[in-house]
């Protein structure tokens, strides 16, 4: 079983580096069309942004801190101890704080209609909120958050899905639907939230029981974020349509 957790171990870092690969596709492509972006989808760049700092930041940490010919491992290991932290899952919560910010702001901005702007713009409060009391009361940080993981799909499935429908029913006849960057992002936010949601209940349940399951689910899982960022670049590559496009929907 050993054996079979390391090799899994080194799967789940080749798929998490093409993950991050992708990812820098995403940043390079948001640099390269950021002129021509609209005030919603720019708080989508930002995110993608953020989240390729964040992956840095974990890479560094899995290269070349927490290893043990790191100088000052045993003293890093110390301190992560100090707070009960067992699990690379530390790092969840601001992945959760950065997606319920920026795409709260990307929904607030993007409906036409003031009740679901404005109630976008206090979901917002009310996710960090609910994520700093996750970290700061129930400790989220030490190991495998569900809940969060859970609220998150919740927000996006709700925003995107709506999003979907929004452009469904909007009349643009003159742009196709594979032209339109708010479609590709509305359909990657979806597609990879529902799909994480049902895999949410099997997650949990693993994390508990079986470790070599939970390790195979989440090879699903960076398989869902390379979806991601790949639809999401498809959609910026079509930033040139935008113009003319509604900004709001």
């Amino acid at each position: 079983m050993k054996n079979e957790l390391l090799e899994l171990e080194l799967v789940l870092i080749k798929t998490g580096n093409l993950v991050l690969f992708l990812n820098f596709l995403l940043f390079l492509s948001g640099i390269f069309i950021r002129k021509r972006i609209t005030k919603p989808v720019n708080y989508i760049y930002q995110l993608t942004k953020y989240l390729f700092f964040l992956s840095i930041f974990e890479l560094i940490l899995l290269k070349f801190i927490l290893v043990r010919e790191f100088k000052y491992f045993d003293q890093v290991n110390v301190f992560l101890t100090s707070f009960g932290i067992k699990t690379f899952d530390f790092i969840s919560p601001l992945n959760y704080l950065l997606k319920f910010v920026f795409l709260g702001l990307f929904f607030s901005n993007v409906f036409q209609n003031k009740k679901i702007s404005n109630f976008y713009t206090y979901l917002i409060f009310g996710l960090v909120l609910f994520e700093l009391i996750m970290i700061f009361y129930f400790k989220s940080y030490q190991s495998y958050d569900s809940l969060s993981s859970t609220v998150k799909n919740i927000f996006i499935i709700s925003g995107s899905g709506l999003l979907l429908f929004k452009i469904y029913k909007a009349d643009i006849s003159n742009i196709s639907l594979y032209k339109n960057t708010y479609f590709w992002i509305a359909f990657a936010l979806f597609i990879t939230a529902i799909t994480e949601l049902f895999l949410e209940f099997i997650f949990t349940k693993l994390h508990e029981s079986d470790l070599v399951g939970f390790y195979k689910l989440y090879l699903v899982r960076n398989a869902l974020q390379m979806m991601f960022f790949t639809l999401i670049i498809v959609g910026f590559l079509n930033a040139k349509y935008l113009k003319y496009l509604p900004e709001k929907y």
